[in-house]
Parts: C-alpha cells; structure tokens; sequence
C-alpha cells in the first residue's frame, strides 16, 4: 500500500468534499472552472465533492491554490469518537509543542497551554482574531476564513520527534506520513503483546494473518487496515483507538488539525492562569 494511501485512510473524504464544494461555490467557480485551474476532468472535481474519493497530499495544492486557501486546511481528519480525538490530542502534545493541563493545574477548566515557539504565536494569533468576533468587528464566517488560509513559517528542528524522522528517512513530508504512524505503532504494539505473554506466532494464528504479515507491523513497515487494527484490539484488550497513531506531516498540519479540534469540542482561545502566570489557552468557550 503506497504511503500517500496510508495518509489519507486518516482522512475524512466526505468532509473534505463538503468543504471543497463550499469554497468553490464561495469563489463563484464552477466545477468546470476548478478542474481547468487544476488541470484535471470534471469527473475528478465531481469525485472529490461528493467524497467518492479522497484526494491524494499531493493533489491536495493545485485544489488549494484554486480556492486561494493553505492546503493543510483542506486535511480533514476522521476523528470519529473520544478515543480518536484524545489520540489526536497525544500526537499534537508529542510532537508539536501543545501541553494538556487538568482543571486544577489550569486553576479553571481543562486546557491546552503552547510549548513551541509556533503553538505560542498560533495561540496569540488566535486569540485576536476571537476577541475581534467577540467585539463584533469580525464576523464567525471571517474568523473561519482566516483558519482556512492560516500559515506560519516554523524551523523543523524545533520538533525532532516528528521533524528528525524526516532528516533521517531523508523522504519527502508527505510520503514520510505512513512511515511515521507505523513506527510509532511498531514500539506500542510488541510491548502490549509481550505484557501478555503472547508469541509472534501465536498473535498471528489468532489474528488469522500470516507470520510475515504480523511482522510487516512490529518493524514499522505496514499499518494495519481498520478491520485487522480492531481485531488486533480485541486481543489485546485494549481500546481500537489505542493503536492509532495520527501524523499531521508538519506544525502547520497539527495547526489545523488544532482548528478542526477547537470547531469539533467547542474549545476557543482564552487567558488561563498556570501558577503564576497568565497565558493563551485553548478551554471549553
């Protein structure tokens, strides 16, 4: 299975249709019109609209660029239940510099506090822009148009768990996504099976998988389908979600993933007190 296909099983295509749709129908562009400035058939714009196929990372751009948005606002996650969100909410706290804080160390209600340079000017950045929608001077639909063309630069070696695998691999960000889920998944997954007393092959036999296959996961080299990871689960014990690992490619993608997030759990930026100092949030508006 090809990489970019890994990266968008993490990806919701009805959502990313509606999406397009409603962009293109802002900028008064027919589909026509958006399949000319991409340089592809009708029938692919149709595709994409009616979430019969999910666009390839890489096609992802001219699409953007047509509608005048950043791409990473087009990478909308299926986050289908509190499991997904929280595993979501680990790799953006692993790998991107956001922290969760509980509501006594929040001394107010559960919070995400920025740790990077970047998180720090994305929440500040946020932040004015609400209290513009709370003043009136900007309207919800505007605040929702600056997140779909939001970018900041960033230095990729102030996130070396995400950024050092790139450095390494030496691959390109978006065929590095599969790579990166897998191998998170390949350090949790033989450490749940040993807790547990289970050999290789007897994990495979009772997963009804080949030796071979069961091992692709535990190097890193393949991600289970949907199906298999939640077989996997029930062997194991433990949540579906657990073995979930999301790759948001840069800080810009768990941006937006971010803005996706805040828009799913009704979480706004705000000013929260953390010891003794007072700092940009994101908290249950």
């Amino acid at each position: 299975m090809g990489k970019s296909r890994v990266f968008n099983r993490q990806l919701d295509p009805k959502l990313i249709g509606a999406k397009i749709t409603r962009l293109r129908t802002e900028a008064g562009l027919g589909r026509k019109g958006l399949a000319d400035a991409m340089g592809v058939a009708v029938t692919s714009v149709r595709a994409y609209e009616i979430g019969k196929v999910c666009p390839e990372y890489e096609h992802l751009l001219p699409i953007a660029q047509a509608l005048g948005v950043a791409r990473e606002s087009l990478c909308i996650y299926s986050f289908s239940n509190i499991g997904e969100v929280l595993a979501a909410l680990n790799s953006l706290c692993e790998d991107y510099g956001v922290m969760h804080l509980t509501s006594d160390e929040a001394q107010g209600p559960c919070c995400l506090i920025p740790t990077s340079e970047f998180m720090v000017q994305l929440f500040s950045d946020w932040l004015s822009v609400t209290e513009q929608v709370r003043s009136g001077r900007m309207s919800v639909a505007d605040m929702l148009s600056w997140q779909d063309r939001y970018r900041q630069s960033y230095s990729q070696e102030d996130f070396p768990r995400r950024c050092s695998f790139e450095l390494k691999d030496k691959r390109p960000e978006a065929s590095g996504n599969a790579g990166f889920s897998a191998r998170l998944l390949s350090k949790e997954l033989p450490a749940l099976r040993k807790q547990r007393g289970i050999l290789q092959g007897d994990f495979a036999n009772l997963l009804g998988i080949s030796v071979a296959k069961y091992r692709r996961f535990e190097q890193g080299r393949q991600l289970p389908d949907d199906g298999l990871r939640h077989r996997i689960a029930r062997q194991l014990d433990v949540p579906a979600s657990s073995l979930v690992f999301y790759d948001f490619l840069n800080p810009l993608q768990a941006a937006h993933a971010l803005f996706q997030l805040s828009n799913m759990m009704h979480w706004v930026p705000r000013r929260c007190t953390v010891g003794k100092s007072t700092m940009t949030c994101l908290a249950t508006g």
